[in-house]
């Protein structure tokens, strides 16, 4: 994880009228960052978060936090976190970058780091970093690197079939 400041706002030099050059790099990390928290401060859930992926320049989705059904129904699954949601309305993440803000009822940036499950999803899509808001005027980076299949995982019975045709009872 790297803390970054945000650069301070600042007119360019030249004739009124004419726009800034474009900048790669933390410009473009603080407009995209600026752009999910303008659409955090829309979320109706209680924890304000919104997620955009990009490619470059080009934004690919930008989605919020989504209720999914009701807290008393089932507290642990009842909303779609941003990045996943922003993850489902995008065909072909690899190589883009995601960018998550969470904002409070007062609409100042908060820690929006995202969680452990919402890394591997983005990692398995092929997203290659994700920058996050620290506080206000502060973000993270955080460079995620593709996992392979867990360890422990338990073979389907389709692929370990026995003679008889019925499923295979050892590992």
């Amino acid at each position: 994880m790297t803390d970054h400041t945000l650069p301070a706002q600042r007119r360019p030099a030249g004739r009124a009228g004419t726009a800034p050059p474009a900048t790669a790099g933390a410009g473009s990390v603080t407009t995209m960052l600026a752009l999910a928290a303008r659409r955090a401060a829309s979320s109706h859930c209680r924890f304000k978060m919104a997620a955009v992926l990009a490619s470059g320049s080009r934004v690919l989705a930008v989605r919020t936090n989504v209720r999914r059904n009701s807290p008393k129904i089932d507290y642990r699954n009842a909303t779609f976190h941003a990045e996943e949601a922003a993850l489902r309305r995008v065909r072909h993440p690899v190589g883009a970058v995601a960018y998550v803000a969470r904002v409070g009822h007062d609409l100042t940036p908060m820690l929006a780091r995202p969680c452990p499950d919402c890394q591997r999803l983005l990692a398995e899509a092929g997203v290659t970093r994700a920058y996050y808001t620290v506080g206000p005027g502060e973000y993270g980076r955080l460079d995620l690197t593709p996992l392979g299949p867990p360890e422990g995982r338990i073979p389907s019975f389709r692929r370990r079939r026995a003679a008889t045709g019925r499923p295979s009872t050892t590992a």
